[in-house]
């Protein structure tokens, strides 16, 4: 079973697992970013235990962006940081928004 697969299966059978959240606004003091302060209760009134992330749609974008020219034109490049950057972006921001109080699994299958 994929990842997409496995989503599916999870969230047909626990419907109530699949929320909207709210994400706190990234302040900025002087120009300089604040992080969002992660001790504070969960800005959704509701407290997490695990959050789960389906790696494949979040790196394969960065790697091959339709909205972007491509930043490895021949296929063993090594990856750029801005790349990297791309890719813990969306993994910062669900954290953050979800702020997990046990578990964080980030899950991605390989090509065979």
């Amino acid at each position: 079973m994929g990842v997409p697969a496995f989503y599916r299966w999870l969230s047909d059978r626990y419907p109530r697992i699949v929320r909207d959240v709210i994400e706190e606004e990234q302040a900025y003091v002087e120009g300089q970013e604040v992080p969002v302060d992660t001790s504070q209760p969960n800005p959704n009134g509701q407290e997490y235990d695990n959050l789960y992330l389906d790696m494949n749609g979040i790196i394969h974008p960065c790697f091959h962006p339709e909205d972007r020219v491509r930043f490895c034109p021949r296929p063993r490049a090594h990856c750029t940081a801005e790349q990297t950057n791309s890719c813990c972006r969306p993994c910062g921001g669900a954290q953050r928004m979800q702020q997990p109080l046990a578990w964080l699994c980030a899950s991605c299958s390989a090509a065979s």
